[in-house]
């Protein structure tokens, strides 16, 4: 009876680290589109950056050369 709870007691052990070693596999590939992820989301904000940061810069010089244009036409006015 004890050598068979040993044996029991032996293939639950081996069960469980099984399942524990499927489960850390597991785990593992969860962390790695976890992180595949962030990189993702990280990229679309940079790029959404960029965008921004452009449009910024694109109103910045059309503005400013509105600014110009006027000071032109009051400098012309002016002389």
């Amino acid at each position: 009876m004890e050598t068979n709870s040993l044996s029991q007691y032996e293939q639950n052990k081996e069960n469980i680290e099984f399942i524990l070693i499927q489960l850390a596999i597991a785990l593992n590939e969860l962390s790695q589109k976890i992180t595949r992820n962030l990189q993702s989301i990280q990229n679309s904000i940079q790029q959404k950056s960029l965008v921004f940061q452009q449009i910024i810069g694109w109103n910045y010089v059309r503005e400013q050369n509105q600014l110009n244009l006027v000071a032109s036409e009051i400098t012309s006015i002016l002389i």
